[in-house]
This record gives structure tokens, sequence and C-alpha cells, in this order.
């Protein structure tokens, strides 16, 4: 008997041969399509490069925009407050500290 149950007998040989050669490309169709996939998995999966997570952590450290104090801020600029003496001798006294 062949591989496909037929007595060998009954089989042309041209048959046969091509029968094998039709399992061989249907498996190489189906190891070409489960390479493929794992490829996409282990790109899904990858991890971060070094470079990729040293400026996530430089993001980290990026103060979070406080939008009350940049309105406070824009509200002073527009009122000249920041023209004034106390605002100047406020500026020197934060400066001096420091």
């Amino acid at each position: 008997m062949d591989i496909r149950g037929i007595p060998n007998e009954q089989v042309n040989t041209g048959d046969a041969f091509e029968h094998q050669r039709k399992v061989a490309r249907t498996d190489s169709k189906q190891a070409l399509v489960q390479q493929r996939h794992n490829n996409r998995a282990t790109e899904v999966g990858r991890l971060p490069s070094s470079e990729l997570v040293r400026l996530a952590a430089t993001l980290k450290k990026i103060p979070e925009v406080r939008e009350d104090v940049v309105s406070l801020v824009r509200d002073r600029m527009k009122s000249g407050y920041y023209t004034t003496r106390e605002a100047s001798e406020k500026t020197a006294e934060v400066l001096k500290q420091k």
C-alpha cells in the first residue's frame, strides 16, 4: 500500500510522486505561515531597547503641567504684575536663596 492507502499495483507512480509533491508543498506553506505568525508574535512581545527605556525614564522626570499655575502666570503677565517693584523684590529674594 502507498501512503494514501491504495494498493501499490493500483497506483500510477506518477500519481504517487505528484501526491508527495502536493503534500510537501502544503507542509512548506504551513511552515511558512507558522514562521510568519511566530515572527509577528516576537515583534509584538519585543523588549524595548535601552534607548527607549532611557527616554521613557526622562519623560517621567518631566513634571506635569499645572493648568492653574499657567493660568495664574498668564493673568499676571496681562496685568503687568511682573514689571512691578513687588515682583522684582520677590525674584531677588528667591535668587539670593539659591
